[in-house]
């Protein structure tokens, strides 16, 4: 008959069950907490990803910036001395030229190889012109 009692005892069926419930309720918990710590080591992995990504992009930009500022600043260079070459050719030109047209070589040019004297004051005429100026046109 004990036997019989036995199988027939709830309790002990209750008191199983309740142990295993605990069990499945901790093992529950556990994963539970771990995936909890595993996604917030996930969104803070994330978060310095994204932060690692802004800086990098910000740096790089700004190296590329000044990689333009100085390629401008070499052409400005470049650009003053030869516009500072340019303008010392045309100095250089002009005075040249002027070196070589002065008034006293063009007057002994005229008299020696042209052949022209100084007019004379006989030669010389004045014209009383009006303080208006006036054109006529001549149709033919």
């Amino acid at each position: 008959m004990l036997k019989e009692n036995k199988v027939y005892d709830l309790s002990l069926f209750e008191a199983q069950t309740t142990e295993h419930k605990q069990k499945i309720l901790n093992i529950s918990r556990e994963l539970f907490e771990n995936n909890t710590k595993h996604k917030l080591c996930l969104k803070h992995v994330l978060s310095i990803i994204t932060a690692i990504f802004i800086a990098l992009t910000f740096s790089i930009n700004v190296i590329n910036s000044q990689i333009e500022l100085s390629e401008l600043t070499d052409k400005i260079y470049k650009n003053k001395r030869l516009l500072e070459e340019s303008e010392n050719t045309e100095t250089q030109i002009r005075l040249g030229l002027e070196s070589n047209l002065s008034l006293k070589d063009v007057e002994e040019y005229a008299k020696n190889i042209l052949k022209m004297q100084k007019p004379e004051a006989y030669q010389i005429s004045y014209i009383n012109v009006p303080t208006k100026n006036k054109a006529e046109i001549y149709k033919s």
